[in-house]
């Protein structure tokens, strides 16, 4: 008798899923957003695999690595998942910014040297904003150029 329910017992663990075994939701859901060609890091059990992404070639593991032979990953051993972006906005909003200033400081210093009556000399809006909006321009259009060029990892899981 006893025997038979440890068979029986062994039987009904097996057959149960356990959590650990559960894919992630979120996770599958985060690695269907990525587009396939984008470069990703994933965090497996203290390692991490870079490569391009190619998606799911089954439905519980993603697929990361060269065309030919990519490393295949079960979705429940991936700990974290990052995606390779460009700064591309943070170098335009940095480059606006720094550019804005030293236009409408050049602007105000310019507009000091060059006034000869007392409502120009007055008037600091007006050389502050012209000069300042023309230095945001091309400050932030120098910056998207320096931030095409440098790469941060994103997290997209968890």
């Amino acid at each position: 008798m006893a025997r038979s329910l440890t068979v029986v017992a062994l039987v009904l663990l097996v057959s149960v899923r356990l959590p650990a075994q559960t894919p992630n939701a979120r996770l599958s859901a985060a690695a269907r957003g990525i587009s396939i060609g984008s470069t990703v890091r994933a965090a497996t059990a203290g390692a991490f695999i870079s490569g391009v992404y190619r998606g799911f070639p089954m439905p519980d593991t993603i697929a990361i690595g060269e065309t030919g032979q990519p490393t295949r990953i079960a979705l429940v051993n991936v700990d974290s998942l990052w995606t390779q972006k460009r700064s591309v906005l943070r170098g335009a909003i940095i480059g606006g910014i720094i550019g804005g200033l030293l236009g409408g400081a050049f602007g105000l210093a310019a507009a000091h040297v060059a006034c000869e009556t007392q409502a120009c000399i007055d008037d600091k809006l007006t050389p502050f904003l012209v000069f300042g909006g023309a230095g945001a321009a091309v400050g932030g259009g120098i910056g998207a150029l320096i931030g095409s060029g440098s790469r941060h990892w994103k997290r997209v899981y968890p």
